[in-house]
């Protein structure tokens, strides 16, 4: 009858209706999944890059008197020099900044590098063709220092950590970078390998700075 026909059609297209809820559902969460997962790599190498930047950072001395260590830490970034592979430069020691910038509600670290010349007394702008967003989507990335705050005394000083590096006379022995992001993380903690009273020269020949 025709009663029991409108019956049917109403079940049919409720179960048809749960059925494209669910394919919908499904669809969703895959999505979610490989936006997780996305992220979680991209996440995973940036970590990995700061780690290796950071890991090879060195105790260039500015000319000058008196000289100073090429390293300025604040809680929103960091100026410091490396050795960067050569895909990323034209090789030898870069100036290298990482800066915490605001995109929306959300935050970002920003990698910006720059050529090391003999006569630089400072750090420079860098190039902005070199700028590429190192960590993403994060709700707040901070820096901190560990080590000895004054420039004066033995290495053996008391260490602390601090929010900005102010000893203009050697690397901090450690460098943390607290990143908030949808996945927990762990903080990064980085040592520069090089000796903290390191130091380098010059050489007009090859155009870069080399160990004494």
């Amino acid at each position: 009858s025709l009663i029991e026909l409108l019956i049917a059609m109403t079940i049919l297209g409720f179960i048809l209706g749960l059925l494209f809820s669910g394919f919908r559902l499904a669809s969703s969460s895959w999505d979610n999944a490989e936006r997780h997962m996305d992220d979680n790599s991209q996440a995973q190498i940036g970590r990995s890059f700061l780690r290796n930047l950071l890991t090879q950072a060195y105790p260039h001395r500015w000319k000058g008197v008196p000289p100073r260590v090429a390293f300025v830490g604040a809680p929103n970034g960091l100026r410091f020099v490396t050795e960067l592979p050569t895909h990323l430069s034209s090789g030898g020691l870069q100036q290298i900044s990482l800066d915490v910038k605001q995109n929306g509600e959300k935050f970002e670290l920003a990698f910006r590098r720059g050529d090391l010349r003999g006569e630089d007394i400072d750090f420079g702008p860098g190039d902005e063709q070199s700028e590429r967003t190192v960590i993403g989507n994060a709700t707040k990335v901070a820096f901190s220092y560990f080590g000895p705050e004054s420039a004066e005394g033995p290495l053996e000083a008391p260490s602390r950590w601090t929010d900005e590096w102010v000893n203009t006379k050697r690397l901090p022995k450690l460098v943390r970078i607290h990143i908030e992001t949808p996945s927990a993380w762990p903080d990064l903690l980085i040592s520069p390998l090089i000796a903290q009273e390191g130091n380098c020269r010059w050489d007009d020949f090859y155009k870069r700075c080399v160990p004494q």
